[in-house]
């Protein structure tokens, strides 16, 4: 991840995490002073690349068009 943040999220534990449709959540810095925080199911941390990579580019299309 070079200079990158490591990715760090946070899990809900049995029980809880079986009553949760997205029991794991991530904080991701999208601006100078702006934050953004994701659920998502557990079954994403394998895939975790891809899931920060499409939630950094969702936010930079947003901020960009200014919703």
């Amino acid at each position: 991840r070079g200079e990158k943040d490591p990715f760090v999220a946070r899990c809900l534990s049995e029980p809880s995490a079986g009553q949760s449709l997205a029991p794991c959540e991530r904080d991701i810095q999208v601006g100078d002073d702006l934050s953004l925080t994701y659920r998502f199911p557990k079954e994403f941390l394998g895939d975790w690349q891809a899931l920060d990579a499409a939630m950094t580019a969702e936010a930079g299309r947003m901020l960009k068009a200014g919703h």
